[in-house]
C-alpha cells in the first residue's frame, strides 16, 4: 500500500512553478543583464565585483555592461549587494540562471575562470 505525503507533493509542485516563473522572468530581461547574471551564476552563489571586472578585461571572453547591469540586478531583486560582494537572492534563482547557460559556454567559462584565478 502506498502512502502519499500531500504536503511534500504540494511543495514539489510549488517549487516547479517557482522555477518556471523565474525562467520566464529571466528570458524577458535585457540581454546585457542576463549575461552578467549568467557569469555571476557560473562563478557561484556569490561573486566579488572585482572578479567580474577582472573577467571582463578579457575582450575575447566577456563584454559585460557592469556599470548598468549590476545595479539593475540588485534593483530587480536578482542579486543582493553587501560591500563589494554580490550574492544571488535565492539558490533557486542561481540554478535557474545556470540553466540558461548552454553547456559549451559553461565549459568555456570554467576554463577562463580557472585561467584568471591562477
Amino acid at each position: 500500500r502506498w502512502i502519499w505525503d500531500d504536503d511534500v507533493i504540494d511543495l514539489i509542485s510549488i517549487s516547479k512553478g517557482v522555477a518556471e516563473l523565474l525562467s520566464e522572468k529571466l528570458t524577458m530581461l535585457p540581454p546585457s543583464l542576463i549575461e552578467v547574471l549568467k557569469v555571476a551564476a557560473a562563478v557561484g552563489s556569490q561573486v566579488e565585483e572585482s572578479t567580474l571586472k577582472l573577467l571582463n578585461k578579457d575582450p575575447l571572453a566577456f563584454r559585460l555592461q557592469l556599470g548598468h547591469s549590476l545595479p539593475l540586478a540588485v534593483q530587480e531583486g536578482f542579486l543582493e549587494k553587501a560591500g563589494p560582494v554580490y550574492a544571488f537572492s535565492h539558490d533557486s534563482l542561481q540554478a535557474a540562471v545556470c540553466d540558461l547557460i548552454p553547456v559549451f559556454e559553461r565549459k568555456f567559462f570554467h576554463k577562463k575562470n580557472r585561467y584568471k584565478s591562477n
